[in-house]
């Protein structure tokens, strides 16, 4: 062991977990893009003789709707429990479900018909090899994690002090979230990042993307928000929409727009937090809560420059200032524009509680401390899963 090696621990009762930088997912996707070129050109050779150069570009659009399937069912997550049971059997599930779906669409339709390539069979028969190797890569990255020092030489193993002990630098580094213990004021002036607070040039990009980006989404998005609404219409008596106050950039209060998902007058006796299972919601507010839809009107509030389409979500006047009072740093979430989704809403389950917005404020601190145009589509493809899943509220 090198003496500059240093050790951390969290505080876990599960030894089997182990976090992975992201450069592994990067990894595990370039090695699925080769494992499906290789089967398909290793399956064209044993039966033809037919070289790869020969490949048919439809078959690239297989590929790509079976990355797009394996990423959904979180075939590379950024921190993976490689060593347990039940992330091997999901992962050889995800497998099967996305041969079985490809298959399907292929031989079901008349595409196989025109394909020679898919009508001798040669996808279905690589698509039988393809998990052989993608499981391959995984058992070699399970080695290189148990055996290799991670994140910049450090190494996360089961034998050592707390990690929250050590340094906040690591602690991101390692779970890609701010531990607000081991923060102070000289923390948010010494440390690196922050672009959005410090860059004015950062803060127009986005600026420009959101817009660009939210004049795409409502003019795509227009029909099933149409749909939304004569859905919450005919579904119980009330409007179509609803506003509420929320606090914005820099403290400021504006109105958030929201399909309505509750029944009329739900909140007369005063505001409180959803709750799992919330009777207030009405049965086509539950589908839009968990695909949310409900959120689509924000749009507009992104061309008003009232929000952004990432960045921490926004919360009722009323509730900040109890959080403000038992979190410390609360009011720093507000340094940048709230936004319709975040990294505290794809890391973290919804919730409901003190505790609850203490955890997610500290992936809110690691958004801005670390925002980029990369994280930014990290957490838009992570959106997408936790829609197509159904794991909204």
């Amino acid at each position: 062991m090198s003496a500059n090696t240093t050790y951390f621990q969290k505080n876990l009762t599960l030894p089997t977990q182990f976090a992975v930088p992201p450069t592994l997912a990067v990894f595990l996707l370039i090695a699925d893009l080769a494992g499906v070129f290789i089967s398909v050109g290793f399956v064209l050779w044993m039966q033809f003789n037919v070289p790869i150069q020969q490949f048919n570009p439809f078959v690239s659009g297989i590929v790509l709707s079976g990355l797009i399937g394996l990423y959904i069912f979180d075939g590379y997550r950024s921190q993976l429990q490689f060593a347990a049971v039940w992330t091997r059997f999901r992962f050889i599930i995800s497998l099967v479900i996305v041969s079985v779906v490809s298959a399907a669409f292929i031989y079901l339709s008349n595409i196989w018909e025109k394909n020679w390539q898919l009508s001798q069979g040669i996808l279905l028969a690589s698509l039988g090899i393809f998990p052989l190797w993608a499981i391959l890569t995984r058992f070699l990255a399970v080695i290189h994690i148990k055996n290799s020092p991670l994140l910049y030489n450090v190494t996360v193993t089961t034998q050592a002090p707390n990690l929250e002990e050590k340094s906040p630098d690591a602690y991101e580094k390692i779970w890609y979230k701010v531990p607000l213990n081991l923060i102070n004021d000289n923390w948010f002036v010494l440390a690196k990042g922050f672009k959005l607070n410090s860059s004015q040039f950062h803060f127009i990009c986005k600026r420009v993307l959101d817009v660009i980006a939210a004049s795409l989404l409502l003019v795509v998005l227009s029909p099933l928000m149409v749909l939304a609404g004569i859905a919450v219409k005919f579904n119980s008596p009330g409007s179509i929409l609803y506003s509420q106050v929320r606090s914005g950039y820099n403290g400021q209060t504006f109105r958030v727009y929201k399909f309505r998902s509750m029944y009329q007058d739900a909140e007369r006796l005063g505001a409180r937090w959803a709750m799992e299972h919330d009777p207030r919601v009405t049965s086509v507010g539950k589908f839009l809560r968990l695909t949310r839809i409900d959120e689509l009107p924000q749009l507009v509030n992104v061309l008003n420059g009232e929000m952004s389409l990432i960045g921490p979500r926004p919360e009722r006047p009323e509730f900040d200032v109890k959080l403000s009072e038992a979190i410390p740093y609360y009011k720093m979430r507000y340094s940048i524009k709230p936004g319709i989704t975040g990294w505290a809403q794809v890391m973290y389950p919804y919730g409901a509680s003190v505790d609850d917005a203490r955890e997610k404020l500290s992936y809110d601190l690691y958004y801005i401390k670390h925002y980029s145009l990369v994280l930014d589509l990290v957490i838009a493809l992570k959106t997408i899963r936790v829609v197509l899943l159904g794991k909204g509220r």
